[in-house]
C-alpha cells in the first residue's frame, strides 16, 4: 500500500512541474564583447524575440553573434523582425517604423503587436501546414 501511494505521489507532483508555466521575469542577457541587458523573452517554438525593460524589440543576430535592436521590414509583401545593425546599449534604440513614443504609444504598440502576431501566425502555419492545425496522420495498417 505504501508503494501505491508513493508511486501516485511522485505521478502527481511530476504532472504539477511538466505543466509549469514558463518563466515570465526577466533575464540577463549578454553579448560577445561582455557587455549585459536586462530583457524578457516573449514567443513560443514557432516565433521569439526578446523585449527590453523599456519595450523595445531585440533580436540575436547570430552572423554578429550579438543581440541588436529588431526592426520590421517588408519582404515579397510579408513582415519579417530583423536585427537593424544597433547592438543593444549603442545609440538610439529603434528605427521609426517600431520606435514607441510617449505621444503615439498606444497607436505604435497596437502596431507592433499586430506585426508580431502576423509574423508568429505565419510561422506557425508553416510549422503545422494548412490552417496552422497539426494535420492527422492516416492510420497505418499492417501488411500480412
Amino acid at each position: 500500500m505504501k508503494n501505491l501511494i508513493l508511486i501516485f505521489s511522485l505521478l502527481f507532483f511530476w504532472q504539477i512541474g511538466a505543466t509549469a508555466p514558463a518563466f515570465q521575469g526577466d533575464i540577463e542577457f549578454k553579448n560577445l564583447d561582455g557587455s549585459v541587458f536586462s530583457g524578457k523573452l516573449k514567443g513560443d517554438e514557432w516565433f521569439s524575440w526578446i523585449e527590453d525593460k523599456a519595450g523595445n524589440i531585440v533580436v540575436y543576430n547570430s552572423d554578429k553573434k550579438t543581440y541588436e535592436y529588431g526592426e520590421f521590414i517588408d519582404i515579397d509583401g510579408k513582415t519579417e523582425l530583423r536585427s537593424n545593425g544597433i547592438k543593444v546599449g549603442n545609440g538610439p534604440a529603434q528605427t521609426t517604423n517600431n520606435k514607441i513614443d510617449d505621444d503615439k504609444k498606444i497607436v505604435d504598440k497596437k502596431t507592433k503587436l499586430k506585426k508580431l502576431q502576423d509574423i508568429w501566425q505565419r510561422k506557425r502555419v508553416k510549422a503545422l501546414g494548412v490552417g496552422g492545425h497539426r494535420q492527422n496522420q492516416p492510420k497505418r495498417t499492417r501488411q500480412p
